[in-house]
């Protein structure tokens, strides 16, 4: 699927920056590391990020090829072991991003 290999910079940027292995350690919730992203980096990268969440939100894939991409991005942390763990995760994102 084109989504898995056309995954945007500024997507993957914010996976390892923001979604490292210590991400409880550093933010103490993931709410609190898309704040920082939000706070840290450019409206250009927000939008960037932003606009390929929507893709994948409006796209008809499951849950494995939603963590793939996650992982796929550089992400350092597991949001499985629920259904549409992944989806709900990406929306809290979605929706933190300004338009």
């Amino acid at each position: 699927m084109g989504k898995r290999n056309n995954i945007p910079d500024e997507f993957r940027q914010f996976c390892q920056v923001y979604f490292h292995e210590d991400v409880s350690q550093t933010y103490g919730s993931h709410e609190a590391a898309v704040a920082d992203f939000i706070r840290m980096e450019n409206r250009d990268r927000q939008a960037v990020v932003r606009s390929y969440l929507n893709e994948l939100l409006d796209s008809d894939m499951d849950q494995s090829d939603l963590e793939e991409i996650w992982l796929n991005a550089g992400a350092g942390i597991y949001v499985f072991g629920r259904p549409n763990a992944m989806r709900k995760f990406f929306q809290m994102i979605y929706d933190s991003i300004e338009p």
